[in-house]
Parts: C-alpha cells; sequence; structure tokens
C-alpha cells in the first residue's frame, strides 16, 4: 500500500486538475495492478499515466478482470462437455458389450446338415445351380371362408 500510496502522490503531482472523486475506481485499480504485478512501480506508474492521458479508454484491471472471467466460462464449458463425452462413451461402450444369448441347437455337431431342408418359395440361385421355389398351397381353412 505504501507503494500505491507514492504513486498517488506522483499522479496527483502530474494531474492536479483531477478531482478526487473519479480517483476512486483508480485507487481501487491500482491496488489490483500492485497485487498483479507484486508491486512492480514503473508498471503501475505507466498504466495509470497512459489511462489520464487517454490513450486507454479502461484501466488495464477491468480488461484483465474480463479476461479472466472469460477463461473460467472457458474452463467451465471444457468442462461440461468432457463429461458429456464421458458419458457418452461409457453409454456407447455398454452398447457394444454383447449380452449371452441362449442358442438353440439344431441336429449333431458332426452331421453335415442341420434339420431338414425346405424349399423356399422363392427361387435361389448360386454360381452354377439354380433351385426353383416351390408353391406352396394356401391354407385351407382360409379358402373355404
Amino acid at each position: 500500500l505504501l507503494s500505491i500510496f507514492l504513486i498517488f502522490r506522483v499522479f496527483w503531482a502530474l494531474f492536479p486538475h483531477i478531482a478526487l472523486f473519479p480517483l476512486i475506481p483508480i485507487l481501487e485499480s491500482l491496488i489490483f495492478l500492485s497485487a498483479r504485478w507484486q508491486g512492480s512501480l514503473i508498471l503501475i506508474a505507466a498504466v495509470l499515466i497512459v489511462f489520464c492521458r487517454g490513450y486507454l479508454k479502461h484501466l488495464v484491471h477491468s480488461e484483465i478482470l474480463k479476461n479472466e472471467i472469460y477463461r473460467e466460462e472457458i474452463k467451465l464449458k471444457i468442462k461440461d462437455a468432457s463429461e458429456k463425452d464421458s458419458l457418452l462413451q461409457t453409454k456407447e461402450s455398454e452398447r457394444l458389450v454383447a449380452e449371452p444369448v441362449q442358442t438353440k441347437i439344431k441336429g449333431h455337431a458332426s452331421s453335415p446338415s442341420y434339420g431338414k431342408n425346405e424349399p423356399s418359395p422363392d427361387p435361389t440361385s448360386t454360381a452354377k445351380t439354380f433351385h426353383p421355389g416351390s408353391w406352396i398351397p394356401p391354407d385351407s381353412s382360409s379358402h373355404n371362408k
């Protein structure tokens, strides 16, 4: 605080025409800047002089605070996105894990065919053979109605 007081005295000597009431936010920003820049008098005095001459519209501390708030918001958004992504990954991994299914066993393992070869109603063909489809008559019970 002593360094801020010295800077404030130098500022008052350079700019005596500025009223005391508007200097309260400047004093707050000086306290912030001294904590931020660890009491570097040259940097704080330079920022203050540049601000008072009108080259800066806002004091640097407000820009720094805006940037810090923006960084915190981005960190929160990244954290939320990573949590959502991890939840989606766990759901996808649960879908990919196959549950055990009860298999139906037909015939014997040593037999070449398992069950009867029932003719298909649709024609089928392979490279050299053609199996015509079989016609299955409709049920007689539905025909009589």
